[in-house]
């Protein structure tokens, strides 16, 4: 994507031609893969589901950003990697400290508690509001911060999208139930088009899959 005609040699280039912005958000999604190396078979399967889910959204999360003016795609896909990393915390604890404890009470604690402590971590690595906010809002499914659209909404719709043909979409609303939805451009296509457009965009998708989760 980013190849030009001189051969490019040196990190030193590489970084010249990506851009410090580009190479920082590339450097945190990569950090990301390695926070946590959990002991329990639990808690791996776990993490691993999370990580795989976040992977998508950010992947499409860029997608939907290149679709919509004023929005960076890079930028967009960090969020979308970011918008879970409140279980990291909750798992790290638990990993820490063995209990007995089934699938359905770990998923209800990280359900409560994956929103405020993924701002708070985002916050103390200093991230910029726009992407902190991101974990505490990105489940407010009546969310309408106004006729702009921002990167919560980018991620939002992308989780959603996400979540398509897994258990996870029990009790989430559709995509034309979605402020955030209705903002993007891609929306006045319908919910349809916008499926379309994803599977149109599935290469692009899965080639940052393949990055990611290396």
């Amino acid at each position: 994507l980013y190849r030009a005609a001189k051969k490019i040699d040196s990190c030193q280039s590489a970084i010249t031609r990506l851009g410090l912005v580009a190479t920082r958000n590339l450097v945190m999604s990569f950090t990301l893969r390695s926070l946590f190396r959990p002991h329990t078979r639990q808690l791996k399967d776990r993490l691993q589901s999370t990580w795989r889910h976040s992977c998508q959204v950010g992947a499409i999360s860029g997608v939907l950003a290149r679709l919509t003016r004023g929005l960076d795609p890079d930028r967009a896909m960090l969020g979308g990697l970011v918008h879970d990393i409140g279980e990291l915390p909750v798992l790290q604890y638990l990993d820490e400290h063995p209990r007995q404890m089934d699938e359905s009470g770990i998923a209800t604690i990280l359900e409560r508690l994956r929103g405020p402590l993924g701002t708070f971590v985002l916050k103390s690595w200093r991230f910029e509001d726009d992407l902190a906010r991101i974990p505490t809002q990105v489940e407010s499914r009546h969310r309408d911060n106004g006729e702009a659209v921002d990167y919560v909404d980018i991620v939002q719709v992308a989780h959603v999208h996400g979540l398509f043909g897994s258990s996870g979409m029990r009790g989430t609303p559709s995509l034309a139930q979605l402020p955030a939805f209705r903002k993007l451009p891609i929306s006045k296509l319908g919910p349809n088009a916008s499926l379309e457009l994803l599977e149109w965009s599935q290469a692009e998708i899965n080639a940052v899959l393949r990055i990611l989760q290396a």
